[in-house]
């Protein structure tokens, strides 16, 4: 009788410690998997976006020759590709 209840008393030590560590990865670990989804989500979209916005400034000087006309395009709409580029680098 005392080796079954000795063994009982192992087994709930067990269980209250395996509930403990699961309690704990719940509380820390989910939600770190969860910003880290977060930020890997958001970069994917900032490399979408990057490489959208590189296609679209090189097709707005597709077939122009004069550096007169390069630079009037590059003046006129730099402004918004700088500020993704700024975004990107920070």
């Amino acid at each position: 009788m005392a080796i079954g209840g000795w063994l009982t008393a192992l087994d709930q030590e067990r269980q209250r410690r395996e509930a403990h560590i699961k309690s704990q990865l719940g509380e820390v670990y989910s939600p770190l998997v969860s910003i880290r989804l977060q930020i890997k989500a958001k970069s994917e979209l900032r490399l979408k976006l990057s490489i959208a916005a590189g296609a679209a400034w090189s097709a707005k000087f597709a077939g122009i020759e004069a550096p007169m006309r390069k630079k009037q395009i590059s003046e006129r709409d730099s402004q918004a590709y700088d500020k993704l580029q700024n975004y990107n680098n920070r």
